[in-house]
């Protein structure tokens, strides 16, 4: 365990609370239980984050449920600083965050999880589904070119901390042709969209190799009058008084349209297709190297089902169902 102070918070949507916690860089006394030396993670792992009994306002009900497990959002290179975006909900630790949590109140933090991205041509994700209480790390080295996010809600936490080290690793890197990757971010209402800011400059700064296509699934009568608005024409597009020029739009769940249209556009390398031998326009032989998925309960399912479909006679989008790397919500 390590011992983390709370500090800043904010609302990042309607029912998501962001905290920016600072790890203490000394070691505790002996007689306490948290170590509090070397912390490290990979981007894509979680913490287990537990409130301590002097916390303000912190009166768990149930013993049993004083510890939650929240992905971590920001990179490594901003330690000793995590970022964390929690959903509001029941579980005590959550209710606490969203509702009692203030600045400089201390919390327990321990790292854990085995879906993670090492860098650009690095792979830690050895299984194609992992749960949060696995630790199993493997030592993949095969250079990943193309890589296809795909989220659902709150499941972008892990990954959105997975593309800001790509996107740094990408600002550093001069081998040609350069790596390609694409987002796949579905949430109920545009609200509930999370890090759009953030997603839009790195895909202004990354230019042609970073593209991200938001997707909302509510239907129009659903959303609040200004946001139903941006919604009238369902083609592909930004509402027209968005600033975030960068970013595409569409409504619907993420289908095999959408996962075509993205793994084809990775498969451009300086308007060449990566592989000389593979013909853009065979649908067989266009595939993505790597797809991390992150989503509420049977999405990811669904996903790798479309990208790795069983029946032979249908296209698949990746090599094997070892290309295809997600985690599982408890």
């Amino acid at each position: 365990w390590h011992r983390a102070t709370i500090k800043s918070r904010k609302q990042l949507s309607p029912t998501v609370t962001g905290l920016t916690l600072k790890i203490h860089e000394t070691s505790s006394p002996p007689s306490a239980t948290p170590t509090n030396s070397s912390f490290t993670f990979l981007p894509g792992q979680w913490v287990d984050f537990q409130p301590l009994p002097t916390s303000t306002s912190w009166k768990p009900k149930d013993s049993n449920k004083t510890i939650g497990g929240y992905s971590i959002t920001s990179i490594p290179k901003s330690l000793p600083y995590i970022d964390l975006a929690i959903q509001s909900s029941r579980h005590p630790v959550a209710e606490w965050v969203t509702c009692h949590a203030e600045v400089n109140d201390l919390v327990n933090l321990r790292v854990g999880g085995s879906f993670t991205y090492a860098n650009g041509e690095k792979s830690d994700a050895s299984v194609k589904a992992t749960t949060n209480d696995d630790n199993v790390l493997s030592n993949e080295t095969t250079t990943k070119q193309r890589l296809l996010f795909v989220a659902g809600g709150v499941g972008i936490n892990p990954l959105f901390s997975m593309i800001q080290q790509w996107h740094v690793d990408q600002r550093q890197n001069d081998r040609s042709p350069q790596p390609r990757a694409v987002l796949l971010y579905s949430a109920r209402q545009e609200e509930d969209l999370l890090f759009v800011s953030e997603l839009n400059e790195m895909v202004g700064e990354l230019n042609d190799h970073f593209r991200v296509v938001l997707t909302t699934t509510a239907p129009a009568t659903d959303y609040p009058a200004g946001i139903a608005a941006s919604h009238k024409n369902d083609s592909v597009g930004n509402p027209k008084d968005s600033i975030l020029r960068n970013i595409e739009y569409k409504r619907g769940r993420v289908d095999q349209d959408m996962i075509k249209d993205a793994v084809r556009w990775i498969n451009m390398m300086d308007n060449a297709v990566l592989n000389d031998e593979r013909n853009q326009e065979e649908d067989d032989d266009v595939i993505a190297d790597l797809v991390y998925i992150c989503g509420p309960p049977g999405m990811p399912e669904d996903m790798q089902r479309l990208l790795f479909p069983s029946q032979n006679d249908r296209i698949r989008f990746v090599q094997s169902t070892d290309d295809v790397h997600f985690e599982k919500w408890w």
